[in-house]
């Protein structure tokens, strides 16, 4: 009776084991973007930096396991550092790409995960190699389209007014009396309205996103009277 139970405590131990041995696949997502769940293309200067967060979002599965990255495919005339980075999701982490007078242009790039128990996931994109004043891509006559409780179209006109900064006529279709004073961040495709006096005592404040050719800004307007639009305005050269 005593070997019986013995066996059968040895035979309870070996299944416990092994299905301590057994976990399950991690599962997890990469993105670049706020807005996003994705690796979207990204905008840097033709000499300067450009830093680029990436997060790994754990998703379910063995919270133990790692997802490495690994940056290729950049042409000669842009480096990124680190180009791997290691590390167990949630986590977020900054590739920064160096530029030096490299050519305007779009350079195919990918970034790969890899994992100990998935085959790797590779997530390909644009490195699109702008000016190094980002605002200056939308300097000039400019394509206006509102989407607030209703939709409706206009021309609108941008004048630099400094590295970074851009003067908006007409922004929001409130007339060429409206000018706004847009603020661009470089070094993240994002733009934003600090809350000012456009003109007739009408307030805005807004922030939004770049692309090469496209501004979209989420603002809020209130005129003197405390009346109040909430609209998303982009811009198309």
């Amino acid at each position: 009776m005593k070997k019986v139970i013995v066996l059968l405590l040895a035979i309870g131990s070996l299944m416990a084991s092994c299905q301590k041995q057994i976990k399950r696949t991690l599962e997890y997502n990469v993105s670049n973007d706020t807005y996003d769940s994705t690796i979207q293309d990204i905008y840097i200067p033709d000499s300067g930096t450009y830093t680029m967060p990436v997060l790994v979002k754990f998703l379910s599965g063995f919270q133990g396991d790692s997802v490495k990255l690994v940056i290729s495919g950049l042409p000669s005339g842009i480096v990124v550092s680190p180009n791997s980075f290691n590390g167990i999701p949630t986590y977020t982490e900054n590739f920064v790409f160096t530029t030096n007078k490299i050519a305007e242009g779009v350079y195919p790039v990918s970034i790969t995960a890899y994992t100990s128990t998935q085959v790797p996931h590779t997530y390909n994109f644009n490195v699109n190699v702008i000016p190094p004043n980002c605002s200056d891509l939308f300097a000039g006559n400019l394509n206006g389209s509102n989407m607030c409780t209703t939709g409706y179209v206009y021309s609108a006109s941008a004048t630099s007014i400094g590295y970074g900064y851009l003067a908006v006529s007409n922004f929001g279709g409130y007339g060429n009396h409206a000018v706004a004073n847009v603020s661009f961040n470089c070094n993240s495709d994002s733009l934003y309205i600090y809350n000012q006096n456009i003109g007739n005592g009408v307030y805005v404040t807004g922030a939004g996103t770049y692309t090469a050719d496209k501004m979209v800004i989420t603002y809020t307007a209130v005129n003197p009277a405390g009346v109040t639009d909430n609209c998303v305005a982009t811009f198309t050269r």
